[in-house]
């Protein structure tokens, strides 16, 4: 890949994380993940209070990789609003609700991936006893949702 496309790509990526950010995404946090997989380059996870907001998360992360000239090559759930995952190839997206990021730990695949850029954004308070401090979930006694 040249420089040129490199810069690109980052910026695309970051653009892309800003965009989760700024429509209030929850725990975003961007990896990257190539060289440990052979899928995709980054990952991108972030947690959307209910069904309304994962979808306009979701579509603010599609309309911020547009304005690159990027489209998902493959996108599922975003119309039901509980998780939405969208690939663009160089970047996977999960946005998910919390009780769907906390049962499947998403977080926890790539231990070794690079943490490129996170934010935490303002948790409503009934959730502040749930996350750590560095960001990952708690889990409970029972383990179940």
């Amino acid at each position: 890949m040249t420089e040129k496309h490199e810069n690109e790509f980052h910026e695309a990526v970051m653009a892309a994380f800003r965009a989760l950010v700024d429509s209030k995404g929850l725990h975003v946090v961007l990896l990257r993940v190539e060289p440990h997989v052979s899928y995709t380059d980054y990952v991108l996870i972030a947690t959307g209070t209910s069904d309304r907001h994962v979808s306009t998360l979701a579509s603010g992360l599609e309309d911020a990789l547009s304005g690159f000239g990027i489209s998902a090559m493959g996108k599922e759930g975003a119309d039901r609003g509980h998780w939405a995952l969208m690939d663009f190839g160089f970047l996977v997206a999960h946005v998910l609700q919390k009780e769907a990021r906390e049962y499947y730990q998403l977080d926890s695949l790539w231990p070794q991936a690079e943490v490129v850029a996170r934010h935490e954004g303002e948790v409503p308070e009934e959730w502040d006893d749930d996350w750590d401090d560095d960001g990952e979930w708690e889990s409970g006694d029972d383990g179940d949702l």
